[in-house]
């Protein structure tokens, strides 16, 4: 909160890579700001494998509060299993769909997006076209 100290109490990136690291759901934009300033552990599980002419992936994620948030809260946030599914159409153009599944988990579920504790399941389906004009 001292931007004339040297302490820092959380890392921030410029231009994040948040689907890479965080998982497809969004739930973590801003990290500070979606932690109460806690801090992000993410335990992940990925996987890809060549199934029916295209690339299957599976990534499972245990989200954790690296300390206590200003909400006194710690431990776990929730868990996400992201399932997407990528395969060629023609040259140069490819099919991807995913599915996504975030769940809250302890405490934080009552105030990790300003819902009510009632809602602790969040989900969403996508299609994408992805045409690279590259090369």
């Amino acid at each position: 909160s001292d931007f004339t100290d040297e302490t820092a109490g959380a890392f921030d990136t410029l231009f994040a890579t948040n689907h890479k690291f965080y998982g497809f759901m969004d739930r973590f934009l801003n990290v500070p700001v979606a932690t109460s300033n806690g801090g992000l552990i993410d335990v992940a599980l990925k996987n890809t494998a060549k199934v029916a002419g295209g690339k299957l992936g599976t990534h499972a994620h245990l989200f954790m509060l690296a300390g206590e948030n200003a909400a006194m809260q710690s431990g776990p946030i929730g868990g996400e299993l992201d399932i997407t599914f990528a395969k060629k159409i023609v040259d140069k153009v490819k099919l991807v769909v995913g599915a996504s599944a975030f769940v809250d988990m302890g405490d934080y579920a009552e105030r990790s997006d300003g819902s009510s504790k009632d809602k602790t399941f969040h989900d969403w389906v996508w299609v994408m076209l992805d045409i690279n004009t590259a090369g």
